[in-house]
């Protein structure tokens, strides 16, 4: 995190020891397909840079966040609001936390953020007026929801599903399973603070319902890095551009354009294959167990892709991810930028 006494600028946001910064336009031009980048306003967006130290010992994690803001708006800003999805209703009990936000700057001066279940609110010092700029920087922790056994099977799903009825419950324990550990696999959506939209009505701070996406996010450019034991398959959103491997640690670099948030998924048993589609790498990932529904996934994801691309124009990516996750709460699939998820209720053994 930048110092007190050095605020740090747009310009200067990227850069973290050790990794050299990256514009918004090279984000882009890495990952978006070129015939998609002409419509893409870069300097607007969000740009984030993250970082995740995955410990899949203790199924926790730690990373820290530089967002550099522009106010596009044309409202003054006071503040700015966060998503904090770990620390939702449906995966938190009452007065705990799974992500948990410290040392929170902008322009490098220390700030009394303000943590309220779910969303995290950071006042500016001075409102923030139209196309004026701001850098946000924290760190924070983790600690993964771990479901239970077999919370991804079909016929526990409608048992549960009937419970709730009774019981007059409208959220299930666990969500969709979009954040959690289990059946051998790590799904990371929103494991981080995102920054809320901002619309007419203001801030998007309204809790999410019971059914469908928990909100809706701006367009945003991304640069990750990712640390994870090196015998962990790691699959996200954008398109990796760097992967170093000491000892037992690997470190991968990511790159995102033009996306509303930033998807991880990871196990120590995937395995994938991959075909191009029209200049688009798809490549589907499962556990190396269900290796025959893996490769129908592909077959039937390639078909989709070629139809979309007939239908509606170039997808705008370079890659597509499918991946197999342990999706619940009547979820049977899970999409992302440049990532979709499948439940593994549909994944069949080999054996």
């Amino acid at each position: 995190s930048p110092s007190a006494a050095a605020p740090a600028t747009r310009a200067e946001s990227a850069a973290l020891p050790g990794v050299k910064a990256v514009t918004p336009q090279e984000i882009v031009a890495r990952s978006v397909s070129e015939s998609a980048r002409a419509s893409i306003d870069m300097d607007a967006a969000p740009h984030y840079q993250l970082t995740l130290d995955l410990d899949w010992g203790l199924f926790t994690y730690s990373g820290s966040e530089t967002i550099a803001f522009k106010n596009t708006e044309t409202d003054a800003l006071t503040e700015l609001n966060f998503l904090l999805y770990p620390n939702g209703e449906e995966l938190a009990a009452p007065g705990t936390k799974h992500l948990l936000v410290k040392d929170v700057r902008v322009d490098g001066a220390v700030v009394a953020a303000e943590q309220h279940g779910d969303r995290l609110r950071i006042p500016l010092s001075a409102p923030l007026a139209q196309q004026a700029s701001v850098v946000v920087t924290m760190d924070f922790k983790g600690v993964i929801y771990r479901q239970e056994p077999g919370a991804g099977d079909m016929q526990k799903l409608a048992l549960n599903q009937l419970m709730q009825m009774v019981m007059g419950e409208s959220k299930a324990r666990g969500g969709y399973g979009v954040f959690s550990y289990g059946d051998r696999i790590v799904s990371l959506g929103l494991w981080y603070p995102v920054l809320a939209a901002y619309d007419a009505h203001g801030w998007d701070v309204e809790n999410g319902g019971s059914v469908g996406d928990v909100s809706y996010f701006d367009v945003a450019n991304y640069d990750v890095t990712i640390t994870a034991p090196a015998d962990v398959a790691v699959v996200s959103t954008g398109v990796e551009i760097d992967r170093t491997v000491e000892g037992n640690t690997q470190r991968l670099r990511v790159l995102a354009g033009a996306v509303r948030e930033f998807t991880v998924e990871a196990s120590k048993d995937f395995g994938h294959q991959s075909a191009t589609v029209d200049g688009v790498v798809i490549r589907s990932w499962f556990l190396k167990d269900h290796a025959a529904s893996g490769a129908a996934v592909l077959e039937h994801a390639s078909g989709a892709l070629r139809l979309y691309n007939q239908l509606f124009g170039p997808y705008p990516f370079r890659e597509l991810d499918v991946v197999e996750a342990p999706l619940q709460g009547g979820a049977g699939g899970g999409e992302f930028p440049g990532l979709v998820t499948i439940g593994t209720m549909f994944y069949a053994s080999d054996a």
